[in-house]
């Protein structure tokens, strides 16, 4: 605050607005900020907030950038798109009805599947337990599923052996359990397939040709449906 106040910039840009706590960007606006420029999604993923209470009653985990586009300020919505592949991106035609792809992405190269696969893009329903077969773990806290990392491991053998490099694959969960659990049966199921080893960039949001997102039942007690499809929404656009 103190180098701020020095700075006494007269224009703020926020990165990201979406996710920024509220009373973290007041906090840094001085007297002396004469424009505040906000960017990102507030449909997306909201601030993340630790105590439940402040987010359930106090609606911490309601950016600025979310209250002041649903008072009605003005504000200018981007509809092109030059990330994802096309017939990912119709699936946010939904919540994004103005969302189309633009002209200079080569639609016929992002939508050829890769090798052991006859689509781009695809669905699989793994589940064998109704309930989805997810149960805490304890000691990390956190959401795992053993029979969803069963199918990503045999889908990433599958396509590197099809012929794939194991670098240009990144998969996507929920919940850190679940990533540590699908990094060790990697390592440990997989060493001798990958060869190289698996990619070290594994964080969301890392590019990659092919991409495996496993979605798993994300309603949990205190996430919140909102909260689901916003996760949702964000993973999609990955």
């Amino acid at each position: 605050m103190d180098r701020l106040a020095a700075l006494k910039p007269k224009h703020v840009l926020v990165e990201e607005a979406g996710e920024v706590l509220e009373p973290l960007l007041v906090a840094t606006l001085g007297p002396w900020v004469t424009r505040l420029t906000l960017v990102g999604d507030h449909q997306q993923l909201p601030p993340s907030v630790e105590n439940h209470k402040l987010a359930q009653d106090y609606q911490f985990n309601t950016s600025l950038m979310e209250r002041l586009v649903k008072n009605g300020l003005k504000h200018v919505t981007l509809d092109t798109q030059a990330r994802m592949m096309p017939e990912m991106a119709e699936l946010l035609l939904d919540e994004y009805p103005t969302y189309r792809t633009s002209e200079r992405v080569d639609v016929s190269a992002r939508c050829s599947p890769p090798p052991g696969a006859l689509h781009s893009m695809w669905w699989w329903d793994v589940r064998v337990d109704p309930n989805g077969g997810e149960y805490i773990d304890p000691v990390a806290r956190s959401y795992v599923n053993d029979g969803e990392a069963t199918a990503v491991i045999a889908l990433v053998k599958h396509l590197v052996n099809s012929g794939v490099e194991p670098a240009s694959i990144t998969v996507l969960a929920s919940y850190s359990a679940q990533i540590s659990l699908i990094e060790e049966r990697v390592t440990s199921e997989l060493g001798d397939v990958l060869m190289t080893g698996w990619p070290t960039e594994t964080k969301e949001g890392c590019a990659a040709r092919n991409l495996l997102r496993t979605l798993s039942q994300q309603i949990h007690a205190g996430s919140g449906a909102a909260a689901c499809t916003r996760r949702s929404w964000r993973s999609v656009s990955r």
